[in-house]
């Protein structure tokens, strides 16, 4: 899929592409509740659980869309 996405043959949503965005500099940036140490792990955890459910999605539609190119092209 990444492969795909980088020579422009796939497009990621939109909405995918920000919330990817925004969970990873969430996770990055400090600005968030890491001075509490063990609240700001889980928060952490949390939002790399939804980004990962996202990419879940995301690959789901990456497999229908080859799925319907195969069956276009026989």
């Amino acid at each position: 899929m990444l492969k795909a996405v980088w020579r422009r043959q796939y497009s990621i949503s939109g909405l995918s592409k920000w919330l990817l965005l925004a969970g990873t500099l969430y996770i990055l940036l400090p600005f968030d509740f890491d001075w509490i140490p063990i609240l700001g792990w889980l928060d952490d955890a949390a939002i790399l659980l939804l980004m990962i459910k996202r990419l879940q999605k995301e690959t789901q539609r990456f497999v229908r869309a080859k799925v319907m190119e195969r069956r276009a092209d026989c």
